[in-house]
């Protein structure tokens, strides 16, 4: 969806940001990817709040007939070990911070709880611990917070991204293109994916993502722990039982 949108013709997607930090700095992609600000501007900016910077980049992107997107990196306040000398809070510190200046209209793009673990512990087990049962339980705060907010099931994203697309362009009041659908895989100005710095391969288009099955060997605690978090969704788990 980061690629999509941000193929959308004067769109900018801050990808992955927070006030706790973010995989690449914000003012660095406001710069480096956006050309929003130059070096000056962007070590002038530093020292100034989130909500500083995000009121600024967003005056230089409306001057140029932009609007910006945040793709909040969430995760960092709700999984442990992501931020340094950080403890998680449990508490989406993006929406928090803006909401304080900015009038919001969220919106959460949202996975089968299970294959969101794995997705995780595939990807980016090596970097932290990624223990089932934690990960369920600090899973599910983070749904607590999301329960008033709209969402978008990934697994029907990619079933049908131009119903869902030229719906989140009403929702946000973008201007719609069927390039954003055809021309995404070349984009590459975003963060949290695995092709990151170069484009996708054309003829794969967008892959269809269905849920991955319980395997046979979850233990008991992580199950309940997994149940808990599939009730705070309209998914329905597909559960072995031993």
């Amino acid at each position: 969806m980061n690629r999509i949108l941000g193929s959308l013709e004067n769109v900018i997607v801050l990808s992955e940001v927070n006030p706790w930090g973010s995989f690449k700095p914000m003012l660095e992609q406001a710069q480096e990817w956006s050309g929003l600000i130059n070096n000056d501007e962007q070590r002038d900016l530093e020292s100034r709040t989130f909500a500083e910077q995000v009121r600024e980049l967003q005056k230089r992107a409306a001057e140029n007939g932009k609007t910006i997107i945040i793709r909040d990196w969430s995760t960092a306040n709700f999984m442990k070990g992501l931020v340094r000398d950080r403890k998680p809070s449990y508490r989406l510190e993006t929406m928090i911070e803006l909401g304080r200046s900015f009038s919001l209209k969220p919106l959460v793009l949202m996975r089968d709880p299970y294959s969101a673990w794995k997705s995780n512990f595939d990807n980016f087990g090596k970097y932290f611990d990624l223990c089932p049962e934690s990960f369920f339980r600090e899973y599910g705060k983070y749904l607590s917070s999301i329960q008033s907010m709209p969402r978008i099931k990934l697994e029907e994203f990619t079933s049908f991204p131009r119903e869902h697309i030229r719906w989140i362009c009403e929702f946000w009041n973008l201007t719609f293109s069927e390039k954003c659908l055809t021309d995404f895989y070349q984009f590459v100005h975003c963060t949290g994916d695995n092709t990151l710095a170069r484009p996708i391969e054309r003829k794969s288009g967008i892959q269809k993502v269905g849920p991955e099955p319980w395997p046979e060997n979850l233990d008991q605690k992580t199950i309940n722990t997994l149940k808990r978090a599939y009730r705070m969704t309209s998914y329905n788990p597909y559960l072995r039982e031993p």
